[in-house]
């Protein structure tokens, strides 16, 4: 699975719904989301609920942590991981 689809969504996600820009994503999606102040912890849940949406998939309370959530990448990283064990649990049934 290409993982730059994944990233696009949920920059698009935060420049237009967390950060208020209709003229894209500022930063690199390896930049850290907390160091910079992008998000708070309000809208980590309005992230969590867009990922759970959006990707059809449940965030477990133990995973969400700075390796999962602090970056666009490392965002995307953690859907692909998380799409790829829904989809190895879906064919062994």
């Amino acid at each position: 699975m290409i993982v730059k689809p994944i990233e696009c969504a949920i920059a698009t996600y935060i420049a237009e719904h967390v950060m208020l820009r209709k003229n894209g994503y500022p930063y690199s999606v390896n930049a850290s989301l907390l160091d910079r102040e992008i998000v708070d912890p309000v809208n980590i849940l309005e992230l969590v609920m867009f990922v759970e949406e959006h990707f059809g998939l449940n965030v477990e309370e133990d995973e969400l942590n700075a390796q999962n959530f602090d970056s666009v990448a490392g965002i995307a990283r953690y859907v692909q991981q998380k799409q790829r064990n829904k989809d190895w649990l879906a064919g062994e049934g």
